[in-house]
């Protein structure tokens, strides 16, 4: 294995001038570890033959210029290093070429509180496939009274992967307008947000968050900061039987900009330890056929108050079929749509479940010709839309 430390001693900007490292030669394999830690320059990675591998790179707190890839990379961790990307100082640039990180992807300023040498990851576009987790975190400045330097994180068009996605206090993030796919978890959850407003920016990018593994995936919010933002534009579950919920006493309210779907899986609004946090969802929700949405005694909101472009909560599917449990706590629906073979109880226990306005069918509540295998709760049902339209069909002995 060979470590490789950027000197500038040759052209100052090219990856595969090896007298930029020391003369001997530059990093170009899986036994190769490359770390710039010197330099404001903008290096370009014009790699011979349009590709490189490496084994680890660290992008070091005393380099503050610009890496830009030319070409599709990976940082591989089978020759030996760990398959871990640091940038620590300076930015990486994507630049629309695919990037694979076997390894942690870490962006985290490792200067001295109050500097303004950041931390900073573009995906621009292509493709990010990270190995392991996605984490970004920025530092705290006392005497500033801020989080400097910060550490910042732009998804840009990219399709991005990993195995779990930390967004600690200090990160400034815009997440991708493409899909995040968040297959596992590390570190005891699968998706962290402690950004807090005042302090960073937080934007979900208007793309899709998809949570797909077959294990349990838990979110984490420190104080329940990412209440302060809408965490989700689209929110998918792909995820067998398994479940997604807030961890113990840092789970937070689930926001969702856009739109709900739970394709397989459980979404359980009441975390590991039995705490309500909320859920709203702007746009419609749809349970599938193998998915379960629980509430528990959680204030839950389907749709804008005055959402018409879909149904605001719709269950579908032959069996299995959806699953919604209505639980204790008080529902809002734009509209609500129920044809599935399933078990259906969309009137909270003791809570309340109320319409505000009608789908793009123009129906408020619409109950086509298929059994229900639950019942509706005891709590209290109202429609309050001035418009609204009651489609019941109902087959005898499959409803009450």
């Amino acid at each position: 294995m060979t470590d490789y430390v950027w000197d500038a001693g040759g052209d100052g900007t090219s990856w595969n001038d090896d007298d930029n490292w020391g003369g001997s030669g530059h990093p170009n394999s899986n036994a190769d570890k490359a770390t710039i830690g010197v330099g404001s320059a903008s290096i370009s990675m014009n790699l011979a033959g349009g590709t490189g591998t490496i084994g680890e790179l660290v992008l070091g707190n005393g380099f503050s210029g610009t890496v830009t890839q030319a070409y599709g990379f990976t940082i591989d961790l089978a020759g030996g290093h760990n398959g871990y990307m640091t940038v620590n100082g300076g930015t990486w640039d994507m630049n629309n070429a695919n990037l694979l990180v076997d390894g942690v992807l870490t962006v985290q300023p490792n200067s001295t509180a109050g500097s303004t040498n950041h931390s900073n990851f573009y995906a621009r576009g292509g493709d990010l496939t990270v190995g392991s987790k996605i984490h970004c975190q920025g530092v705290w400045s006392s005497g500033d009274g801020d989080y400097v330097p910060e550490a910042n994180f732009d998804g840009g068009s990219s399709t991005i992967s990993c195995i779990a996605l930390f967004i600690v206090a200090g990160a400034d993030v815009v997440m991708s307008s493409d899909v995040t796919t968040i297959t596992g978890s590390a570190g005891g959850a699968a998706f962290r947000l402690d950004s807090q407003t005042g302090y960073n920016t937080y934007s979900n990018g208007t793309g899709t968050v998809k949570f797909t593994s077959a294990s349990d995936q838990l979110l984490y919010s420190a104080g329940q900061v990412a209440n302060g933002f809408t965490q989700f534009h689209d929110l998918i579950l792909e995820k067998t039987s398994s479940t997604l919920q807030g961890l113990s006493s840092v789970g937070f309210h689930i926001k969702v900009g856009g739109d709900l779907t739970i394709t397989s899986g459980i979404l359980n609004t009441t975390t590991t330890t039995a705490v309500d946090h909320d859920l709203t969802v702007t746009g419609a929700t749809l349970v599938g056929t193998s998915g379960t949405l629980t509430c528990n005694d959680s204030t839950c909101q389907f749709g804008a108050t005055s959402y018409t472009a879909a149904i605001g909560l719709s269950c579908q599917g032959l069996s299995p079929g959806a699953t919604f449990n209505g639980g204790t706590g008080t529902h809002t629906y734009s509209s609500i749509s129920v044809d599935a073979d399933g078990n259906i109880d969309f009137t909270p226990t003791t809570g309340t479940a109320t319409i505000t306005a009608e789908s793009n069918t123009g129906t408020a509540f619409y109950l086509p010709d298929m059994g229900i295998g639950g019942v509706s709760g005891a709590g209290s049902f109202t429609v309050t839309t001035a418009t609204d339209t009651v489609n019941n069909r109902f087959e005898d002995g499959k409803y009450g």
